[in-house]
């Protein structure tokens, strides 16, 4: 993917339904991030829940909603048994932030300037294939100042997962595997889920 951002009108099949975090929570306490291990029902009611890594228990992780041309204060919680980064893919400005590691049980904050709207993703950088590929991942949306005019905006996280007996997670053998394009896993989850439906109105945008 390309590190540059997709403008929100046109990135439709987005990512993560998850609870909206207002644009002022940054300005006020810092959003709350703790990556640790946790069990999620990818599959669904009636089969086994899966061992992942987390944001907040959640995967994908909450989504973090801001406003271009205001800033955003995260605090990273560290409940891994490894060190851990937190990378903001695409975010002009936060590049430098991916390569501090921060050790196990220690916490990190991250005050972010929002100079474009854009579709974004946060996610480790050390590491990167085995932790993303246990699920550390969530979105970040940079409103427009104008907000765009449709009736919802239903962000959507595809993601492929190769689970085993029981329901397993089968981490990618190497970073060079994990790196390489198209489908790797026998199960295509949407916001975390194997199905999501969402109802829509005719004619809503």
């Amino acid at each position: 993917m390309s590190p540059r951002a997709l403008p929100r009108r046109r990135f439709l099949a987005s990512l993560a339904l998850a609870p909206f975090v207002p644009p002022e929570a940054g300005e006020q306490e810092p959003i709350r991030l703790r990556a640790a291990p946790a069990r999620v029902s990818l599959i669904g009611p009636g089969f086994p829940s899966t061992e992942v890594w987390a944001y907040e228990g959640r995967v994908p992780g909450p989504t973090l909603r801001g406003r271009q041309g205001g800033r955003l204060l995260v605090e990273l919680e560290n409940g891994l048994p490894e060190p851990t980064t937190l990378h903001w893919h695409g975010l002009r400005g936060a590049a430098g932030s991916a390569f501090d590691p921060v050790p196990p049980g220690g916490r990190r904050r991250f005050e972010l300037a929002l100079p474009d709207a854009g579709t974004f993703w946060y996610h480790p950088f050390r590491g990167a294939a085995g932790q993303v590929g246990r699920g550390l991942a969530g979105l970040l949306l940079i409103e427009e100042v104008e907000p765009y005019p449709v009736d919802r905006d239903l962000p959507l996280v595809l993601d492929d997962w190769r689970l085993g007996p029981g329901g397993r997670n089968e981490v990618a053998a190497s970073a060079h595997e994990a790196a390489g394009e198209g489908l790797l896993g026998n199960a295509v989850t949407i916001n975390g889920r194997l199905a999501e439906q969402v109802a829509v109105r005719p004619g809503e945008r």
